[in-house]
This record gives C-alpha cells, sequence and structure tokens, in this order.
C-alpha cells in the first residue's frame, strides 16, 4: 500500500511539473498560453542584439503587432506557398499570405521609436524575437488564435496544423526596416550569411527569406530545406544571421522541443 502511494504521488507530481504542451491538447490552451507558446517556450526565444555603432534603431518589439491572445490580430503576414510556414495576421507585404492570425511579439520588451526618434540613438541593443515557426505548437498556438474555438473542427485549421512542413522555418520579429534588401543581389549576400546548424551535421543555408513589414519594422523568414534531420541527441541547434551590421545568434534545446518523445521542428 506505501508502495502505491508513493507510486501515485510520484506520478501526480511528475504531471504537475510537465509543461501544458505535454498534458495538454492545444484546443484547450487559453489566452495566455498561446501567448507563452508564441513569445517564451522551447521554440520562441527573446534575443537582444547589440547595435553596431551608428546603427539605425528599430521600433520596439512590444510596441507593433497584436497580442498573442485568441483575440489578437496583428498586422504581420507569413511566408506564402502551400507548404510555407503560417505565419502571422494582418495585411502583410505583397505576396505574403495571410494564413494565420494575431502572433504578437509582446511579452516584456519595452517599446522603441523608430530610425528618427530621439531614443532609438541611445538604444544599446535591439529586441528581437527569434521562432521556429514550422514547429507543430507554433502552428497549433497560430491556429488557435485565428480561428478559437473553431480550432478542433476548421478544415483551415486542420490544414494549417497538419500540412506537411518542407522547411524548417525560424522567424524573426522586430528587425529595423532598412535590413530588408533592395535587390536580389543583396538578398543572396544576407541568405550566404544565414545558417541552422547543429553540432557534427552539416550546415544549412537557406533556400529562401521572406520579409514582412509590421511599421517601422520587418520580420524575416528564413526558409531552411529539410536535408538535414535533426534529433534530440544533437543536443541543440544554432540559427545565425549577419544582417544590416546585427549579429543575430540564437541556439534552441532540441530535447526540450520534444512532445511525447517526438521532436516538434
Amino acid at each position: 500500500m506505501k508502495k502505491l502511494s508513493l507510486l501515485l504521488f510520484t506520478i501526480s507530481l511528475t504531471l504537475w511539473a510537465a509543461d501544458f504542451w505535454q498534458t495538454k491538447s492545444f484546443t484547450d490552451w487559453d489566452e495566455k498560453e498561446v501567448h507563452k507558446i508564441l513569445t517564451d517556450s522551447p521554440w520562441a526565444k527573446k534575443l537582444l542584439v547589440s547595435l553596431p555603432m551608428g546603427g539605425r534603431g528599430g521600433g520596439g518589439v512590444a510596441g507593433g503587432g497584436g497580442n498573442a491572445g485568441a483575440g489578437g490580430r496583428g498586422g504581420r503576414g507569413g511566408p506564402a506557398g502551400g507548404n510555407y510556414d503560417p505565419g502571422v495576421a494582418g495585411g502583410g507585404a505583397p505576396g505574403i499570405a495571410e494564413t494565420a492570425g494575431g502572433g504578437g511579439r509582446g511579452g516584456g520588451f519595452g517599446g522603441g521609436g523608430g530610425a528618427d526618434a530621439p531614443a532609438a540613438a541611445a538604444t544599446p541593443a535591439l529586441p528581437l524575437l527569434i521562432t521556429c515557426r514550422s514547429a507543430l505548437p507554433i502552428r497549433q498556438a497560430l491556429a488557435k488564435v485565428k480561428y478559437g474555438a473553431e480550432a478542433a473542427n476548421s478544415q483551415d485549421a486542420k490544414k494549417l496544423i497538419e500540412d506537411p512542413q518542407q522547411y524548417y522555418i525560424i522567424s524573426v520579429a522586430g528587425l529595423p526596416s532598412y535590413i530588408q534588401p533592395r535587390d536580389n543581389d543583396a538578398k543572396q549576400a544576407l541568405i550566404t550569411q544565414s545558417s541552422l546548424s547543429a553540432k557534427g551535421k552539416d550546415e544549412l543555408t537557406p533556400v529562401d527569406i521572406q520579409f514582412a513589414p509590421d511599421g517601422r519594422n520587418v520580420d524575416a523568414y528564413f526558409l531552411f530545406p529539410r536535408m538535414v534531420q535533426f534529433t534530440a541527441d544533437d543536443k541543440e541547434i544554432e540559427f545565425a544571421a549577419k544582417a544590416g551590421g546585427l549579429v543575430i545568434k540564437q541556439k534552441f534545446n532540441l530535447k526540450n522541443m520534444a512532445i511525447h518523445g517526438k521532436l516538434e521542428l
């Protein structure tokens, strides 16, 4: 009897300590939980990037777009195409599909001025949000945002969640608008300076980078081919990019990105 009580206590303690995305269906996530998935989870990381000397500042992360909750309807679009990342809501740029809603980028970063704002010159670092947009929990959260209570039954939501992902998609939200390349040569230069890698495996270079304006900022979507299969044994992956004098590096712990033993990336 004592052993059974100890076992039940251990199971209860394990369930209590588990993250909600391990124990709850995405259809039961509340607004706060959706926001956490999209802004502060194993798949979404806040990053402060040092501004280059004399660099131009962008707007603050918290100042743009809608909140990540079900009521949010942000102003950004996502990559276009059938197997592309769902992105976030709103008008988006020409050619950028509006296929999911209200990702938002709130969650602790203070707002800032644009390139012509006095405060920008005094800002030592730029707040960014780096997200594994192709990961299942992110797509589920975006479906929950856009379709709300209908996310469980909507065919559009089902497509958003279940369509095979052709790319690993890393999004960088909150970049200054001058980061967006003005021509194909500049875009190719950015592509060659971007990578997704794990120790002991071939480094991936994006096949494309798409952009969605967000006020004075721009969000970038880096599309990496799934030519390399990552596993939890790789321990971590690192996204890196150099753009407009900014050096962006963010690591993701692969063990924490597994749900019921399956890596979600």
